[in-house]
């Protein structure tokens, strides 16, 4: 199986009856600085990491996958995380069919939890 190594991160191709591509995005890490007067101290800094897979299983048919975790240790402290697994179906050049699943927390508040379906079109 051939690996490409690319600006964002590794690309291995397949041949499974047809072609197929799964794109990993590498182990990114993230900083944020926010100010407002809403954050204990009125700021907040905080580093994390993000991670990414990205599959076209057809030529019209993509599935994604990503995780993501936060620390904010200065100002207003505490965690925050998040998965979302997503897959989308091209209906044609211009439009697509889209169904998106996501779990995010913060802190020890109450998780969000999102189911969502659209109907994209594309100009």
């Amino acid at each position: 199986m051939p690996v490409q190594v690319s600006p964002g991160g590794h690309r291995w191709a397949a041949i499974a009856g047809q072609r197929t591509h799964i794109a990993s995005n590498a182990l990114r890490a993230e900083t944020g600085l926010e100010f407002g007067a809403a954050l204990r101290d009125n700021h907040a800094l905080s580093a994390g990491a993000r991670l990414g897979l990205l599959w076209q299983a057809l030529p019209q048919w993509q599935m994604q996958a990503e995780a993501h975790g936060e620390q904010a240790f200065l100002g207003e402290t505490g965690t925050q995380g998040a998965v979302s697994l997503e897959q989308s179906y091209a209906l044609g050049k211009n439009s697509a069919l889209r169904l998106r699943g996501s779990y995010r927390h913060y802190n020890n508040t109450a998780p969000e939890r999102r189911l969502e379906f659209s109907w994209l079109g594309y100009f």
